[in-house]
């Protein structure tokens, strides 16, 4: 889907899927490949999400994620 990848690429969301990969994958290298998913509140949700917050400091475009997708 172009709308998609464009959408992921003027976001940085690879950032967002980066961080996730190297800092908050599990013992088997599992991670969440939607940083955004809503699920269970679980807490490795909550540090996800915290984990969001701080970089979406660093990369601000990643606030632009959630209402384009909405879109």
């Amino acid at each position: 889907d172009c709308f998609k990848t464009c959408i992921d690429c003027v976001t940085c969301i690879k950032c967002a899927q980066c961080m996730l990969y190297h800092c908050m994958s599990d013992v088997e290298g599992e991670f969440v490949m939607q940083p955004c998913a809503c699920g269970p509140p679980t807490k490795s949700c909550s540090k996800r999400w915290i984990g969001l917050t701080l970089l979406s400091f660093l990369v601000p475009c990643l606030w632009c994620y959630l209402p384009l997708r909405c879109v």
